[in-house]
This record gives structure tokens, C-alpha cells and sequence, in this order.
């Protein structure tokens, strides 16, 4: 950080980094006025159009996040949607979250969750041709020998 060097934030309370830092700035600056907020590592992962890792501040809402990973893809279940902080899974209905505004800290989020949006069916449209066109080979391969 300009003028204050290195913070070490790893496996502390927010408060007690935001009130290191505002320590050593008084300690250069008389009054200084701060603004610290951390951010979230957050991985979105499945039915997405750009699924990888985006930084969050918290105050951003659901949409904003599927927003920011390019929106959910036409297989996309809203209704499912699964929050995975290690070994817990945590079902979201996501069309109830979105129609009630909320935010995504009233999940609690956490940096190093994961946000994997499931799909609709397994057997969709474009998966249904792709499987008819895959029966309709091995029987004319079958046919042929």
C-alpha cells in the first residue's frame, strides 16, 4: 500500500486489518479518510457463458454476478443454482433471490466459494438432436456389418 508498506490479511478479522491500515495512515496524515473494502474471490462455474473467477465486493447482487460471467446460458435452472464453500453445498433458488433484490452478502458469502449454475434438464433440445443423430450412425453402422 502507498506509503504504509505491506498488510498482512491472511486468516484475520476484517476490522482488525481496515483498523491496522487507518492506524498507519493517521500515523503519516492527520484525519485521513478511508475507504478499505475487500474483495471476494468468487469461481462461477456451469451454465454461464464465460464461467471462471471474478472479484466481488459483496454489495453486488446475484444478476450482477451471472451478469458479470456473461449471463446464463439457455439450459440455465435459476431455480438451482449451488453455493460450494468446501465440503457444503448450498441450494439457491436464485429466481426467488433475484425477484426479492437481495444481495449477495445475505448468503454470506465468502472468498473461495464457488457458484455453479445447473442445468435446466440433462436432455435438451440440442442435446436431443446430438444423441438422435449419434443413434441414427451406430444404426447404420450396425446395419452395414
Amino acid at each position: 500500500m502507498p506509503y504504509i508498506g505491506l498488510v498482512a490479511a491472511q486468516k484475520r478479522d476484517f476490522a482488525a486489518i481496515r483498523d491496522e491500515i487507518a492506524e498507519k495512515y493517521t500515523a503519516i496524515y492527520r484525519n485521513p479518510e478511508l475507504t478499505v473494502q475487500p474483495l471476494f474471490k468468487i469461481n462461477v462455474l456451469g451454465e454461464v457463458r464465460t464461467p471462471g473467477v471474478y472479484y466481488l465486493t459483496g454489495v453486488e447482487k446475484l444478476s450482477d454476478l451471472i451478469a458479470m460471467a456473461g449471463g446464463e446460458t439457455r439450459d440455465a435452472n435459476l431455480k438451482k443454482i449451488l453455493l460450494i464453500r468446501g465440503d457444503q453445498k448450498i441450494d439457491i433458488d436464485a429466481e426467488q433471490f433475484l425477484k426479492q433484490g437481495r444481495k449477495l452478502n445475505d448468503i454470506g458469502l465468502e472468498s473461495g466459494d464457488q457458484v455453479y449454475v445447473s442445468r435446466k434438464r440433462w436432455l435438451s433440445f440440442r442435446n436431443a438432436t446430438v444423441l438422435i443423430s449419434l443413434a441414427t450412425l451406430a444404426l447404420i453402422a450396425i446395419q452395414t456389418f
